[in-house]
Formats: C-alpha cells, sequence, structure tokens
C-alpha cells in the first residue's frame, strides 16, 4: 500500500486525505494546526458563481485605489520582497481579456463539480454541517456597479451557470427579512453555504476513525533517496502539498515554481442575531461577505498582500 503524505490540515489537505484514503492509500496528514485557520474562518460559501479571475481587466487599477481608503477591503503591506514584485508583475500582465476567457469555464466546472462533492458529503452518516442550497445574492447601492455585474451575469449564463438580473423589490421578496437599500442585484440559485468549522470537525473525526494518522509539527524540508521521499524520519512513496500560503516554500524545495502571495481575510461571527438574512450575499461596492450560519451570521471580508505574517490588524477588521 503506497503511503502518501499530506502536507497542510486545511479543506484542501483533509478533503485530499478523504479521496486517497478511499482509494486504499495509506495517509498521514501533517499540519502544526489541522482542521484550524481560513479553512474554518472564511465566508462558507459555494460558488459557482465565482468563475471570473481575480486577474482581470481593470482589477490592478481598482486594486491601486483601494490602496488610498485607510479602512477599505485591500492593503499591501509595504516590503522590499522580490518575491511580491515578480507576483504582483505577473498578476498585472494576467489581468487580460484572453486570460478570463480562457479561465471562465475551467473555473466554473471546477467550481460547480466541488459543490456537487459538498453536497455528496453532506449526505453521508456522520455529516451535518448545515449545507443550504439557496443560492447567493450580489448587492449592488449604485447603478455604475449594477450595470458591471449585469455584464458578468450575461456571462454566467453563457459558461452554465443561472445568474438572475433583480431589482430592490425583486430582491425584498426573494429575501423577506432583509430591508434594503441598493440599486439591485444578481441572484445565482446555484450557489450554495455552509457552516465550514462545522465541516471540518466533522471531516477530521471521520478521517481519524478511518486510520488516516495526524502528526502536529512544521514542515520545512524533504530528503529525497532513490524513489522515496523523507520528511525528517517519515518515509512516504508520494506527498501532496496542500499548505496554503506556505506552499510555494515547499514547492521551492523540490525545484517547482509556484508565484504565491498570502491574501489575509477577516471575519466575525454575530451569535443568534435577532434578524437574520435565510440568503447568503456579497455586499459588492464594500467587498464583504454575508453568511447565515445555522442561527449565526459572519461577515468576511479584506484582503490583505502581507506574506505569511500572522498577526491582526485592528484597522482592516474594524472596516470590515
Amino acid at each position: 500500500m503506497s503511503h502518501v503524505a499530506i502536507i497542510g490540515g486545511g479543506v484542501a489537505g483533509l478533503c485530499s486525505a478523504w479521496f486517497l484514503r478511499k482509494e486504499g492509500f495509506d495517509v498521514t496528514v501533517i499540519d502544526r494546526a489541522p482542521g484550524i485557520g481560513c479553512s474554518c474562518g472564511n465566508a462558507g460559501m459555494i460558488v459557482p458563481s465565482h468563475f471570473i479571475p481575480l486577474a482581470s481587466p481593470g482589477m490592478p487599477w481598482k486594486g491601486i485605489k483601494m490602496l488610498f481608503r485607510p479602512n477599505g477591503p485591500f492593503a499591501i503591506t509595504p516590503r522590499l520582497d522580490p518575491d511580491l514584485i515578480r507576483w504582483a508583475w505577473t498578476f498585472y500582465r494576467k489581468s487580460n481579456t484572453r486570460h478570463v476567457k480562457s479561465s471562465m469555464d475551467l473555473l466554473w466546472r471546477i467550481n460547480h463539480e466541488s459543490g456537487t462533492l459538498y453536497e455528496e458529503f453532506s449526505q453521508m452518516d456522520g455529516f451535518d454541517f448545515h449545507l443550504e442550497k439557496k443560492g447567493l445574492i450580489v448587492y449592488c447601492r449604485n447603478k455604475e456597479t449594477l450595470n458591471h455585474e449585469k455584464n458578468v451575469a450575461e456571462q454566467a449564463n453563457h459558461v452554465g451557470a443561472v445568474a438572475k438580473v433583480m431589482d430592490k423589490e425583486q430582491l425584498e421578496e426573494l429575501d423577506p427579512g432583509v430591508k434594503l437599500n441598493v440599486k439591485g442585484g444578481v441572484y445565482y440559485p446555484g450557489d450554495a453555504f455552509f457552516d465550514p468549522g462545522i465541516f471540518m470537525k466533522q471531516l477530521g473525526d471521520k478521517l481519524r476513525k478511518k486510520s488516516v494518522r495526524f502528526e502536529d509539527r512544521k514542515v520545512s524540508d524533504f530528503r529525497i533517496d532513490g524513489n522515496k521521499l523523507y520528511i525528517k524520519d517519515l518515509e512516504v512513496d508520494k506527498v501532496v502539498i496542500a499548505a496554503g500560503v506556505w506552499s510555494s516554500g515547499l514547492l521551492d524545495k523540490l525545484g517547482i515554481s509556484m508565484p504565491m502571495q498570502g491574501g489575509k481575510g477577516y471575519s466575525f461571527t454575530l451569535d443568534s442575531p435577532e434578524q437574520i438574512p435565510n440568503i447568503c450575499s456579497i455586499l459588492l461596492e464594500a467587498r464583504i461577505a454575508v453568511t447565515p450560519m445555522n442561527g449565526n451570521l459572519r461577515f468576511a471580508g479584506t484582503m490583505q498582500l502581507d506574506g505569511t505574517n500572522e498577526s491582526i490588524s485592528a484597522k482592516r477588521l474594524e472596516g470590515l
């Protein structure tokens, strides 16, 4: 039986462990703190509607303008980092129509398949992470943003997603518990949302019952001897690197280049608020995601490029 080590205990690592174990592999997950981090604190959205890559026409200029807003949704920590400079240049070069057109169909199919797999998990014994297949609403406060989202909706329908442009009254009928101050929005009925923290815990518990081993350690290097790979004293046949932003540094050790920068996000959750929407949403101008989670309400957003710095910015949280 081949022994596979998975470096990274987030959602990508644990799901990889699940399917590899299902195929009969001997699996070890290595992580400093498996099952926590951004895989638990995110907006919990399953979004086939997110089929347009972040590197798209106009995005670099939008990002630059956001930098001048102290509490805005985007920030870059100033630093002399050659990797950041190379990444920014690559991002700029990819922000063109050809790149978007060549990526849209693939991104939609990946995200759609991901949603199908989450639904399969939700139907298995031992899983109840409050998956809600109610769609997602993108709210637009001004007319210019709404007109842009109408174009996105047309592209969505072209690739196979379902997108419905609605005015304020239609949106209030769709989610009667919400009073809106918007020009309109787009409803994506094929999207869904769930509680990622509960999913991660249940998945980790299931993996342990299926004899997947977990090792709490930091991986910084590898040793290759013939057909074997060693992670300190652990001998493995294959390795899956799913360590988030730390993946690029580990891949460098294996001679593989993957330009990647850490995009730090923030979230907070209101416990049992008096009023709560029924459908998850994105407040587009503010770049904030709002997700009902099993009676609670989570707000998530911001993008702060500061490498692997794990400190928390009070200013960014205040902006959210």
